[in-house]
């Protein structure tokens, strides 16, 4: 059991509590082309057994906060329903940090938020339905949208998780993925808004690594692989400098959608609010940024928002470099036509036949 000392306000008085992890689950029912898995299959902790181990730890430990550290948190719906029912007569509050969009129904999340759940993150990844086939996720666009809906009308928490940059990304997609989110920003106010972005990581023993190799943007010795993996060590996946870049744009301009997404919704945030509401409500300096950011008209935001982001990371040089490549060397279209499972494409590759899209192009 993991455990930090948390606090709950009532009235004046103050209870001091311990947040503890727990697993009812191991591996994920999912197959995700980027995602490295901890576990191989799903398989569930018998219900009985977790529900003993959380009344044990509960009452040693002066727990008060539960969260559910797994890959894939409720897939099983007849073990989830038995802790779940446990959970609303136990007083504790509990979170889950991995849920599937689809498992998240209205009957579901309404007999959670019951049992004291107060926050569900989900995989959303894109809302491009182009993207959502590269990545080969089951959960549709109005799937992981519905999904956000219902928690926001039964107050759960949740945390926007997107994955960026994979093959076929494009200005459109990113552009598909701010419009759908636009369309689900919480009614209330007092709701926590918040967005986590990462760059599609090539990780060995995923259908997204063996791309990578098959393009020839990790070498094929087994030295230059091992390099490869090395430069992964300690870097995370919402940092620029591991991407090896599956798109047709240059890596200096990728870099600026980890901002232009949240910036873009968070304006949309401030026209569905107002401005003036939302700064005096949320102190949070992102708030007032985008208040000026969404001044300018978007064409001309985004146009300053990736430069600035460039000048900011690379330097003049970069920005200097970055604008001679793209007036002299521009980079060949390859990428933004893939519109299927990267494991779907690199069977082509193992059978030695031609990639359909590079077939297009050459």
């Amino acid at each position: 059991m993991k455990s930090c000392q948390i606090t709950h306000t009532i009235g004046r008085r103050a209870l001091k509590k311990n947040m503890a992890t727990v697993f009812a689950s191991k591996g994920c029912v999912g197959r995700c082309t980027f995602c490295h898995r901890y576990y191989k299959g799903y398989t569930t902790i018998a219900a009985e057994q977790v529900t003993e181990y959380i009344r044990r730890i509960a009452e040693e430990r002066n727990v008060g906060l539960l969260l559910f550290q797994e890959e894939d948190f409720g897939s099983n719906a007849a073990v989830t329903a038995k802790i779940i029912a446990f959970l609303k007569q136990s007083g504790l509050n509990w979170t889950a940090s991995a849920v599937r969009a689809k498992t998240a129904t209205e009957e579901v999340l309404k007999s959670w938020k019951e049992a004291g759940c107060v926050n569900v993150n989900f995989g959303i990844e894109s809302c491009s339905p182009k993207m959502l086939s590269v990545m080969e996720k089951s959960a549709r666009v109005e799937d992981n949208l519905n999904a956000l809906r219902l928690c926001n009308k039964y107050r759960i928490a949740t945390i926007i998780g997107l994955v960026i940059g994979m093959p076929g990304e494009t200005e459109e997609t990113i552009g598909e993925t701010i419009s759908n989110l636009a369309s689900v920003i919480p009614d209330d106010i007092s709701l926590v808004y918040e967005i986590c972005l990462n760059f599609f990581q090539a990780v060995p023993g995923t259908p997204g690594y063996d791309f990578a190799r098959h393009m020839g943007l990790i070498g094929s010795s087994p030295r230059e692989e091992e390099l490869y993996i090395e430069s992964l060590h300690e870097t995370t996946a919402n940092e620029i400098s591991h991407y090896l870049n599956f798109t047709d744009y240059e890596k200096e301009e990728v870099l600026y959608w980890k901002d232009y997404i949240p910036m873009e919704l968070l304006c949309a945030y401030l026209r569905k609010h107002g401005t003036l509401k939302v700064l005096k409500y949320k102190k949070s300096r992102r708030f007032y940024y985008a208040a000026v950011y969404g001044l300018f008209p978007r064409s001309i935001r985004r146009f300053l928002l990736k430069y600035y982001t460039v000048l900011r990371h690379y330097g003049v040089s970069g920005l200097a470099d970055l604008i001679t490549r793209k007036l002299f060397h521009q980079r060949p279209k390859v990428y933004s036509g893939t519109d299927r499972s990267l494991r779907e494409i690199n069977k082509y590759f193992e059978a030695g036949k031609p990639w359909p899209i590079l077939k297009k192009l050459s």
